[in-house]
C-alpha cells in the first residue's frame, strides 16, 4: 500500500504554533476576565452595603458594636460576590473559544462594562440617598 502523501497527513492536524497560539490567547482571556472582576465585585459590593444596613432594625442597627455590623454586612455580601465574581469568570467564555478573539473579546468586555455601569449607578443610587437623608 502507498502512504498518503504528507501534505494530507499534517493537515488533519493543527501546527504546533496555531494550537499554542490559541492556547495563548484562551489563558490571555481568562486572565483579563480575572482582573475585571475584582474591581466589579468590589463596586458592587461598595453599593451593596447601604441596603443591607437599611434592611437591618434600628433597634437593632443602635445598639450594635461596629463589629456586629460588619459581621452582618460581610455576612449578606459573601455569597451574591462570590456569584458575581464566578459569573464574571463565565463571560470570558465566548472570548476563550472565538478563534480570532475579536468578537468574543467585545462581547466579553461589553458584558463586563455593563456589570460595571449598572454597579456604579447602583452604588451612586444607594448612598446618593444615604447622603440626602
Amino acid at each position: 500500500m502507498a502512504e498518503p502523501a504528507r501534505s494530507e497527513t499534517s493537515s488533519a492536524r493543527e501546527p504546533r504554533d496555531t494550537k499554542n497560539a490559541r492556547a495563548k490567547r484562551t489563558f490571555a482571556a481568562f486572565v483579563a476576565a480575572h482582573m475585571l472582576a475584582y474591581p466589579i465585585t468590589a463596586v458592587w459590593a461598595a453599593a451593596a452595603v447601604v441596603p443591607i444596613l437599611a434592611r437591618m432594625p434600628p433597634r437593632e442597627l443602635a445598639t450594635a458594636t461596629q463589629a456586629d455590623a460588619v459581621r452582618h454586612v460581610l455576612g449578606a455580601l459573601l455569597w451574591p460576590s462570590i456569584a458575581l465574581f464566578v459569573g464574571l469568570h463565565l463571560t470570558a467564555i465566548p472570548w476563550m473559544r472565538d478563534a480570532q478573539g475579536t468578537r468574543g473579546a467585545k462581547l466579553t468586555l461589553g458584558l463586563n462594562a455593563l456589570a460595571l455601569g449598572l454597579g456604579l449607578v447602583f452604588a451612586a443610587a444607594a448612598w446618593g440617598w444615604l447622603f440626602t437623608r
